[in-house]
């Protein structure tokens, strides 16, 4: 699907809605973040959770940093658009 660093993690200060639908974020629309692109979804539009390879998986920049080989064998929260480029049908 696409290669190391081709994607950024993306701020939760900048993301207002939904990169998928549009809906804009608060106490009942939380923010999630796609493991393969770094975009902030909704619940909704990343509802999909994919095996992601240790060189695709992103991580937050400001969490703690965890094993990408540990990673890299648990199912990882991607948002439809992602699933859709791994091969998955989105819900």
């Amino acid at each position: 699907m696409r290669g190391p660093k081709q994607y950024v993690w993306e701020s939760d200060l900048e993301a207002k809605e939904c990169r998928g639908c549009r809906r804009r974020f608060g106490l009942l629309v939380r923010r999630h973040h796609c493991r393969c692109c770094g975009l902030i979804h909704c619940d909704r539009c990343s509802m999909s959770r994919a095996r992601l390879s240790s060189t695709q998986i992103l991580q937050d920049p400001n969490g703690p940093l965890e094993s990408l080989d540990v990673l890299a064998s648990q199912h990882q929260r991607v948002c439809d658009t992602c699933y859709a480029k791994l091969g998955g049908i989105p819900p």
